[in-house]
Formats: C-alpha cells, sequence, structure tokens
C-alpha cells in the first residue's frame, strides 16, 4: 500500500536530511505508451496498467495535522511483452528508497524524472496503516524531513 501526504513536503536536500536512513537508489527506463507502461522486472519485459479497480481512504490528522491518502500501488503488472508499441516515450526514473533500519515495514520513496522530484510518498504492508510501529515510523520520517 502506498500512503501520500496531502501537504507538500520541503525534499530539498533529502538525502542529506535523511543520511541517518538507509539509501537504495535505482535507475530505470520506463516506457509510457497508449495501452500502459512497459517496465523491465527481472529482465524480463511486462505491460503494467493503472489500477482503478481498488479505492483509495484519507487518514485525517494521521500526525501534526498531516493528512494521508491511502492507496493500492498505481500500477498493476498484466502481462509479459515481446514486442514494443511504436508510440511511446521513455523516461528515465531515479527511485531513492529510504529506510530506518534493516527489514523496517515502511519505506520513504521519492521518484525523480530528469533530476526533479515527480513523486514521493511512503510504502507500507497491507491493512497496517494504523499499526502503532508503522505510524511510529512514518511520523520519523515527517519529523526529519520538517
Amino acid at each position: 500500500m502506498r500512503l501520500y501526504p496531502t501537504s507538500n513536503i520541503n525534499l530539498y536536500n533529502v538525502k542529506s536530511k535523511l543520511s541517518n536512513c538507509i539509501l537504495k537508489e535505482l535507475n530505470n527506463k520506463i516506457m509510457l505508451t497508449n495501452n500502459g507502461m512497459y517496465k523491465y522486472y527481472k529482465n524480463e519485459l511486462y505491460l503494467y496498467k493503472f489500477n482503478f479497480k481498488e479505492k483509495t481512504k484519507i487518514l485525517d490528522n494521521y500526525f501534526k495535522n498531516y493528512n494521508l491518502i491511502l492507496t493500492p500501488d498505481k500500477w498493476i503488472k498484466i502481462d509479459k511483452s515481446y514486442n514494443l508499441p511504436i508510440t511511446h516515450e521513455i523516461l528515465d526514473v531515479t527511485t531513492l528508497t529510504f529506510t530506518l533500519r534493516k527489514n523496517a515495514p515502511v519505506k520513504f520513496v521519492c521518484e525523480y524524472i530528469n533530476n526533479e522530484i515527480n513523486d514521493y510518498f511512503f510504502i507500507i504492508p497491507e491493512n497496517f496503516e494504523m499499526d502503532p510501529h508503522i505510524k511510529e515510523d512514518i511520523c520519523s520520517f515527517l519529523n526529519k524531513l520538517d
């Protein structure tokens, strides 16, 4: 599941603000098409479609007047693909994934396209949004980013 803050977070110098966290940085290429998004997963090309099935939920006053939007993953892996569509746009996406400690259940993700922030969110286990340990980790991230 993903949690999106409804108010802006200052992500300027995010690496130094979260310097005491574990950082995993990935560079990926994705292909946007009229049919969806194509992306490599374990060296195989897959088509992903936008997830319209599951509904979002707003968590009011989750922490210090922060409201969060709880949503499932935006993209669903549909099928392996063996050919590419002619009409497409290729994007270079850099993903920074921060965790507070090894094997922590909460991850803070920042996605960059062309060196500019495109998206940011928390990843949490499904149906654990109100778990006190999950909430504590999210609050720790928000305090460090304030």
